[in-house]
């Protein structure tokens, strides 16, 4: 990719992957070869959903090694870290978005981080920092339940959040069994003596709790009722600072 003005010719096809960075980075090294600018990039489940002309692309872990070295190299190491943190967000088009925003950058170099008014540049940051901002607010609010004297608890995420989850808690709870299930993404981020590993799950995962977690969960439930101040709830102020999406997967705000 080094040193060639990469213009693209506009496509009449959806390029298809399997959903990994490294099948995403190998429909970069694809769109690039090709000189020709896709109309969509999605996974194979988003592309059986339209009657577009699709073309599958195999991810290939040596191209897409070279198109992340690529990225560093040519461009700065920074805009490599924005394109992954992009890609775990939930930016409408994120691939599109992100090739785009490629292209833009092998033709700025470094510099290209710094184009703020640019609505391609614009949007990724605003990803980030979005990605960055869910994260730290489950960091607070996701609540651990005991199950057999291993820790369970469930999420709901817009943004695929659990690899900046993951160095929080296992950190936090290093000496404990836990996981972390993304109901949004339908991946668990499961930790155990040291390591952490993304597992894949179909369908809902919830554990049968025992007596003495509901029991646990029910005097929790009667604490944080017990110690509220009605006169002074004020349920707005509250949805700021803990938007209502996160409630259902909180004990004491179930049914709230």
């Amino acid at each position: 990719m080094s040193g060639i003005q990469l213009l693209m010719d506009p496509g009449d096809k959806v390029y298809q992957y399997d959903g990994s960075l490294a099948g995403f980075y190998t429909c970069v090294q694809a769109c690039v070869h090709a000189r020709q600018m896709p109309l969509a990039i999605q996974t194979e489940t988003e592309a059986q959903m339209n009657l577009l002309s699709c073309r599958q692309v195999g991810t290939d872990p040596i191209q897409a090694h070279r198109v992340r070295n690529a990225i560093s190299d040519k461009i700065s190491p920074r805009v490599l870290e924005l394109c992954e943190h992009v890609f775990l967000s939930c930016l409408v088009e994120k691939e599109l978005t992100i090739l785009r925003f490629l292209i833009l950058g092998f033709e700025k170099g470094s510099r290209v981080i710094h184009y703020l008014t640019d609505p391609i540049v614009h949007a990724m940051l605003k990803a980030e920092k979005r990605l960055f901002g869910e994260a730290h607010l489950l960091s607070g609010f996701i609540r651990f339940s005991d199950k057999d004297g291993k820790l369970f608890a469930a999420i709901s995420p817009k943004n695929f959040v659990l690899p900046l989850l993951a160095p929080h808690f296992a950190d936090r709870y290093a000496m404990e069994t836990f996981l972390i299930y993304d109901r949004t993404h339908r991946v668990a981020l499961a930790y155990k003596q040291g390591h952490t590993e993304l597992v894949g799950l179909e369908g809902d995962f919830a554990p049968d709790y025992s007596e003495t977690e509901l029991f646990y969960q029910t005097l929790w439930t009667q604490f944080y009722q017990t110690i509220a101040i009605r006169e002074r709830k004020n349920h707005r102020c509250r949805m700021i600072h803990m938007p209502k999406r996160y409630w259902e997967n909180m004990v004491e705000l179930r049914g709230s």
